[in-house]
């Protein structure tokens, strides 16, 4: 294992995989030479991948960031050498935080974002591990970066970072380089392989902040002991969804506050903690529009959330078994939701899930906000067919739910075995196997794009440039195939604007019920 300089690099973790995803691979670490060995291996296709901290993830044979590298054959008896791998080092970024009178700012929190298309809209999504504080020159260095493109902000306050002290510095707002309170003004700036980018300069923007304070309790009155946070608005069209919390909160009495607030829209959530699996816990979400005035005496008061129930029927023989039927109400709107499966201070884990009962009855309690009722890992050979409720479709209705009276009871949840599928292969210009990229399945309905959709879905192609989706309902689709850009894809496939680019380039085809279709898309450019 080497540096890219050509130094040995030591102590690195060297992962060796058989091509074939479900067989189980080997680790090692090289040694202070760098070197390393697998011995006694069966003959077969392998990939080697290796990894360091502060450096990038490489597999052997990979040419470009995120691809993927080559197969190495290994016949029978034989013996494979001088399988080396250069490591690069991560990228950084460095600069100054001022004031507005162009002195330097200590004690600052710098952090990096990327823009991601996350449960169903563009938001700004801090970079792992990617924080600093600048020093008493005002200087920041951000380092172990990926390639990509990044956003950087500096901000005082901070609660939910207890790493360091909370700076109490009144009138300065979370600052986006090169220097505006609006995320939407930021700039991107790029970072390539190894790249070292300087000059990032800029002065913090100086607004009326306020006090927002008051007091939270549960449904019966006892005072929230934790679990207070304060977010931007998404509806107000708000890039970045990173919760903070409150710079006091008295458990004793339930009393919060929050100091030196910029101005905008924002949300403060109140919740108690999930009781179970299947029961998310009490929750509450206010609006709380901030112009430098100060907001007192609020009062958030908990609900015990809905109830979702009903029984899993079958069309088809052979039905799986019950722990094997994973059924969640999903998220739709995210301002008035529990910050679901966010892996933040603030997020309450995710969505309740249903215990099927042995005689298909199931429920979900504690259940509060805009959600769609969502199969999710269906077990093999079956799929959702629909969901009735007193005799209606409601399989894409969106329920909002956070009081008793609001619960859904005798729901109908039909799955069938009559599965569709879409597979195929994807190949370059020349016929040769594409295996970094993504293959996209769009209803040709508009409507039914929307977030969570389930006409909307995606594969990773295998190595040898195979794909498969399983499970969408009968409808018109378009099929397309993009390269893969990113190890992290999030909900990117499922972006509106990269759908819309894709349709003139994409395979239209029908689906029935239980059809398999095969199809060969082109790979289209982004």
């Amino acid at each position: 294992m080497l540096r890219t300089d050509g130094r040995p690099l030591a102590y690195a973790q060297v992962r060796l995989e058989w091509a074939d995803p479900f067989r189980t691979g080997r680790g090692a670490l090289t040694d202070a030479d760098g070197r390393y060995a697998f011995t006694a291996l069966r003959p077969g296709d392998y990939v080697v991948k290796a990894s360091q901290r502060g450096y990038l993830d490489v597999e052997y044979g990979q040419v470009r960031a995120f691809e993927g590298g080559a197969e190495i054959r290994l016949p029978a008896g034989r013996k494979r050498e001088r399988v080396d791998i250069s490591l690069p080092r991560g990228g950084t970024m460095a600069g100054h935080v001022l004031d507005e009178n162009g002195e330097p700012v200590e004690g600052a929190r710098v952090s990096v974002f990327q823009m991601r298309f996350t449960a169903g809209r563009r938001q700004l999504i801090e970079a792992p591990a990617a924080k600093k504080w600048t020093d008493d020159l005002g200087s920041y260095r951000v380092h172990d970066l990926q390639p990509g493109q990044y956003i950087v902000r500096a901000a005082f306050s901070d609660s939910s970072d207890h790493s360091r002290p909370t700076l109490d510095i009144p009138g300065y707002a979370p600052t986006y380089f090169p220097g505006t309170a609006m995320p939407a003004d930021s700039r991107l700036v790029t970072v390539g392989v190894s790249q070292d980018v300087g000059g990032l300069d800029f002065a913090m923007v100086r607004l009326a902040t306020a006090r927002i304070s008051g007091h939270a309790f549960t449904s019966s009155g006892e005072p929230i002991k934790g679990g207070v946070s304060l977010t931007l608005s998404l509806r107000s069209g708000s890039l970045t969804s990173t919760a903070i919390g409150p710079d006091r909160l008295f458990a004793p009495d339930g009393s919060f506050e929050f100091r030196n607030v910029p101005p905008g829209e924002y949300v403060i959530q109140a919740t108690t903690g999930r009781q179970t699996l299947a029961a998310e816990g009490e929750f509450a979400a206010q609006y709380v529009v901030v112009n430098g005035t100060n907001i007192d005496d609020l009062v958030l008061r908990t609900s015990s959330g809905s109830a979702i129930s009903g029984r899993v029927t079958f069309e088809g023989d052979n039905p799986p078994r019950p722990h094997e039927i994973g059924l969640r109400p999903v998220a739709v709107e995210p301002d008035l939701n529990p910050r679901l499966d966010d892996a933040g201070a603030f997020g309450s884990g995710p969505a309740g899930f249903a215990d099927v009962n042995d005689d298909w009855t199931f429920e979900i309690a504690g259940i509060s906000g805009a959600r769609k009722l969502r199969l999710i890992n269906p077990p093999g050979g079956w799929a959702l067919k629909a969901i009735f409720l007193n005799g209606a479709d409601v399989t894409d209705r969106t329920f909002t739910l956070g009081r008793q009276d609001q619960s859904v009871r005798d729901l109908q949840v039909v799955l069938t075995n009559q599965v569709t599928a879409i597979e195929g292969m994807v190949a370059d210009e020349r016929g040769r196997a594409v295996r970094d990229c993504v293959v996209i399945a769009v209803p040709t309905d508009r409507e039914a794009r929307s977030y969570p959709s389930r006409f909307l879905d995606h594969s990773l192609c295998q190595r040898d440039g195979s794909f498969v989706i399983r499970g969408l309902p009968p409808a018109e689709y378009l099929v397309a195939a993009i390269v893969r850009r990113s190890n992290q894809l999030a909900d990117e496939w499922q972006d509106p604007e990269l759908l819309e680019s894709l349709t003139p380039g994409a395979t239209r085809i029908v689906l029935s019920e239980g059809q398999k279709v095969s199809v060969n898309p082109r790979l289209l450019a982004r």
